[in-house]
């Protein structure tokens, strides 16, 4: 017997339709199961009298449905477990799944973020008639919508909801995506979850930094004024290149002139006109730089690296530019972009979007919360504060590596880490020939999972100055120490040549483009056929391990709460009491993180796995636990 239930809310419109708004309100939710039966349970409209409605019995009755079915079905159902969550229903023991997700993983991740009537018209199902929207974009807000007009609307939602999930089931079960569809629905709701907790944010602290970066910048640009001689408009790439490299470029001027009336009366005004600036620059532009269409060379964060000075002037040049790009980057995107997103519970609740990706890892936005600058070089974590009594960081180790020995079973790679090698330095002393170079090999290291090569490393101003030379020989070695990681590389690029797509262990198929080459030609991305599979393979061992640390959280009962993902590391909000054992509980999943994945999809997982954690009174004061 089919024990399935379509759901979806109606809220009060954007951008006041999440429940931490005080301006927001739930409308009415609707139900339909397999039987056809339907209900809606009104919670605000004019039509409604509201003095009448027994909001109890009607969360009652919605939670009975839940709990009677073993399968819940929305589309982008992340946002309705939200007001379910904040009406107080409890989703935990229903089986989730999301016909927007779906549509993600069955299609390769190539149907990003699709809505409803999108998918509906993939798979010829008649869409709903979107009047409802027209009330919206003229002001007029949920409750003041036609009540028929509204429930016609409401479920003609489920019916395609209804129509587009049992198509999906039969793509599913024809791809054989079972178990990357079921990772992915029981990650949504803890997506969802980190989204309703939120993060707090101090704010005064943050407006604080505001000011200090303000003032900073002002003095900045002050000297690189009077370096220059001349005063430009630093939000310009014309003027900046100008600056840089030479060239010239029109500004706003006004001049005064004499006007003649009719009777030969003259008067002064004054119009505006271009004026032409030159200046000779300060630099001469890197070998590699080229010109743009615009007549100007590009001033990106790369450009400014690869600037070298000779004088005093030069270097000081260039280190203000790059302190500036700094100060205005932590300015602009955290100091003064954080406080746009902080709501009336002073948090920030951002989205981790789990259908936008190329390879199927999370990326967020409104804020985009796995951006945040790394610990030593900003302030800005310092601003995150705990709601409960402190913050947790845990990190999975080396995991694109240990996820990229694995994938392409290179021994050399497997052997060092079940051996526990320090890789970097060993690393630094076979292909540097020096340990002093640890940091670099690291990055060689990671980059050649990803396909590095020698040129790239030799252009990249970060990198020890060798020449080509010397670069081909480090990369030469690294590719002779790990053969069977490039060999499998080498493959990849085969079968997406062959095929157009890869499957992952976990099931996952990532599809690929051919893309433009040097010549004209077309072809598929090297770098892509070696990074795409690591990628998306290490996001789906976290989500494993997402799943089971959740999971534990629950049957401990604690209130300690996930409230951030950043690709490799969960971020928590602890209470002291509960710290031991969610101490515990991350370290029993991360440790055994390889046993875990075996028994999900199925595999011989034979490169172990481990993590470290980091506690802190806030984001940004994280030290090593010691517990």
């Amino acid at each position: 017997m089919d024990r399935t239930c379509y759901l979806d809310v109606e809220t009060s419109k954007t951008p006041y339709h999440y429940p931490w708004s005080s301006n927001s309100f739930l409308s009415c939710v609707g139900i339909i199961n397999a039987d056809q039966e339907r209900k809606i349970y009104w919670f605000n409209h004019r039509d409604i009298d509201v003095t009448k409605i027994n909001y109890k019995e009607q969360i009652r009755e919605i939670q009975a449905v839940i709990d009677s079915h073993t399968r819940l079905v929305g589309h982008n159902l992340a946002f309705d477990l939200l007001w379910l969550w904040h009406i107080g229903i409890d989703t935990s023991k229903i089986k989730c799944y999301d016909t927007q997700v779906g549509a993600y993983i069955i299609s390769g991740q190539t149907r990003k973020m699709v809505s409803l009537n999108e998918e509906c018209e993939h798979y010829k199902i008649p869409t709903k008639i979107d009047r409802v929207k027209m009330y919206w974009e003229n002001g007029i807000d949920t409750d003041e919508v036609p009540i028929n007009l509204l429930s016609e609307y409401l479920f003609q939602d489920l019916y395609c909801t209804q129509g587009v999930f049992l198509k999906q089931a039969r793509d599913i079960k024809r791809l054989k995506l079972g178990t990357i569809i079921k990772l992915n629905m029981e990650l949504m709701p803890i997506l969802a979850e980190i989204k309703y907790n939120g993060m707090r944010l101090d704010l005064e602290l943050c407006k604080k930094y505001e000011a200090e970066y303000i003032a900073k910048l002002a003095v900045i640009e002050k000297e690189l004024v009077e370096l220059l001689g001349y005063e430009i408009n630093w939000d310009s790439p014309q003027q900046v290149s100008c600056a840089l490299f030479g060239g010239t470029f029109n500004v706003d001027d006004k001049e005064t002139y004499i006007f003649t009336y009719k009777d030969g009366r003259t008067t002064e005004k004054v119009r505006a006109v271009k004026k032409e600036v030159e200046l000779k620059g300060l630099f001469k532009p890197p070998s590699n730089a080229k010109l743009g269409k615009s007549g100007y060379y590009s001033v990106g964060a790369n450009m400014m690296l690869q600037l070298k000075g000779s004088t005093a002037e030069q270097k000081r040049f260039i280190a203000l530019l790059q302190e500036k790009a700094s100060i205005s980057t932590n300015l602009e995107t955290f100091f003064t972009g954080l406080q746009q997103h902080v709501t009336e519970d002073g948090k920030i609740h951002g989205n981790f979007n789990q259908s936008l990706t190329n390879t199927g890892r999370l990326s967020s936005s409104q804020p985009n919360q796995q951006n945040l600058p790394r610990k030593g070089t900003s302030p800005v974590k310092q601003v995150f504060l705990p709601a409960f009594d402190g913050i947790m960081n845990a990190d999975l180790k080396q995991a694109e590596w240990r996820i990229g020995a694995y994938l392409s079973q290179d021994k050399v790679m497997i052997n060092e880490l079940i051996n526990k090698v320090d890789i970097h330095t060993l690393n630094a002393q076979e292909t540097f020939e020096d340990v002093k170079y640890r940091q670099e090999a690291k990055v060689v290291s990671f980059r050649m999972l990803y396909k590095g090569s020698a040129k790239a490393f030799y252009h990249d101003p970060k990198m020890p100055d060798f020449t080509l030379k010397r670069w081909e020989a480090i990369v030469s070695k690294f590719e002779n120490k790990y053969p069977r990681l490039i060999e499998w590389q080498a493959e990849n690029l085969r079968t997406i040549t062959a095929m157009g797509q890869l499957r992952l262990p976990s099931g996952r198929i990532q599809k690929f483009s051919l893309q433009e080459q040097y010549g004209g030609a077309y072809g598929y991305s090297k770098t892509q056929a070696a990074n795409y599979p690591v990628q998306g393979f290490t996001g789906d061992c976290m989500y494993v391990a997402m799943i089971n640390i959740r999971k534990k959280m629950r049957e401990h009962n604690l209130k300690s709460k996930i409230i951030c993902q950043v690709h490799d590391s969960l971020v928590f909000d602890y209470s002291n009491e509960e710290l031991a054992v969610l101490v515990s509980i991350v370290k029993e999943v991360y440790d055994n993180l390889d046993k875990y994945i075996s028994k999900y999809f199925g595999i011989d997982f034979n490169v172990p796995m481990g993590g470290d954690i980091e506690i802190g009174e806030t984001y940004g004061s994280l030290k090593a636990y010691e517990g």
